[in-house]
């Protein structure tokens, strides 16, 4: 059972609506299953379905709001956690506290990417006739219903597993220069311009299909940036590094601003690739540009105040 020390408000309402959620994706997915059986346009059966179809619209909608606000929510609750496990200071700890952690959060920035994703399509489909009465629409969000369920129980078993009286490892810890794969701060900055100067290139050419490819490189070399490069001077600790405590107040919640914008710039990426009548270069354009603007803001800062880096 979860313990007591975690029953906290926020993490009460966290549960709750995942709960809520949950059904609403699952009512969904039951009113989705007779779309899965042939049947003729002229048919009952078509008929009853096509009034089937508004409902499950409105569940979607209604859930995938919520679910984009939720993933911050978690976030923050991880972050208040932290105070009830000794050892840890933010949201590293209790992440790395048990072996599910690291998954659940991976798993929840890909559902809500893939959803919101997914969101899309459907809405397309509803104007696309053939596109709207193809099975693949309902096999593929069965699938992802799947992954549903398996958020539903490694959420269950993170919480249940994390310990309340044995020490766990904190940021310090966790993020030190020697876990940085022996990236030097000169190798991480420069590829992380050039990648930005690339992805700023390929998007003035609509060159969508390259967009998208290295706009999953870049995450992981945003990733490797962030936490080993760019957070020290947020920081203004040459050794602190986390990619968590950016979400703290002591730092002005600036990891919300940070992986907001970048999250939205890879998803917009992604749907000027699946979506080839959508335009979405300025969006593209404005959120990477933002993320790159807002860290090389600290950053210069620090060296014009102090007159020297943290290398």
């Amino acid at each position: 059972m979860l313990n007591p020390l975690f029953i906290t408000p926020s993490l009460v309402i966290e549960l709750f609506l995942t709960l809520i959620l949950f059904i609403l994706f699952s009512i969904a997915f039951i009113a989705t299953l007779p779309f899965l059986k042939s049947s003729q346009k002229t048919t009952t059966l078509t008929y009853k379905l096509e009034k089937k179809s508004h409902l499950i619209a409105s569940l979607l909608s209604l859930s995938l709001f919520f679910k984009v606000l939720l993933l911050p929510f978690f976030i923050y609750n991880l972050n208040a956690l932290s105070s009830f496990i000794p050892g840890a200071m933010c949201s590293a700890g209790v992440v790395s506290s048990n072996e599910y952690g690291g998954v659940l959060i991976g798993l929840k920035f890909f559902l809500v990417f893939t959803l919101l994703l997914y969101g899309l399509f459907y809405k397309e489909s509803q104007r696309i006739k053939a596109l709207y009465h193809s099975k693949k629409r309902h096999f593929l969000f069965i699938a992802l219903y799947l992954f549903l369920v398996l958020e539903i129980v490694l959420e269950y078993l993170f919480y249940t597993n994390i310990p309340y009286n044995e020490s766990v490892s904190c940021c310090s810890t966790l993020y030190t220069t020697t876990d940085s794969q022996a990236f030097s701060s000169l190798y991480l900055v420069g590829s992380f311009y050039f990648l930005y100067a690339l992805l700023m290139l390929l998007n003035w050419f609509q060159k969508r299909e390259l967009l998208a490819l290295f706009s999953g490189v870049f995450l992981y070399s945003s990733y490797e940036s962030v936490t080993y490069f760019f957070s020290s001077y947020i920081y203004e600790l040459p050794s602190h590094k986390c990619p968590y405590c950016l979400l703290q107040s002591d730092y002005n919640y600036v990891g919300y601003f940070l992986y907001n914008s970048l999250f939205l710039a890879t998803f917009y990426s992604f749907v000027q690739l699946l979506f080839k009548e959508r335009d979405e270069h300025k969006k593209v354009l404005f959120f990477y540009t933002f993320f790159v603007l807002l860290l090389s803001y600290y950053f210069l800062s620090f060296l014009i105040r102090n007159g020297t880096t943290l290398w």
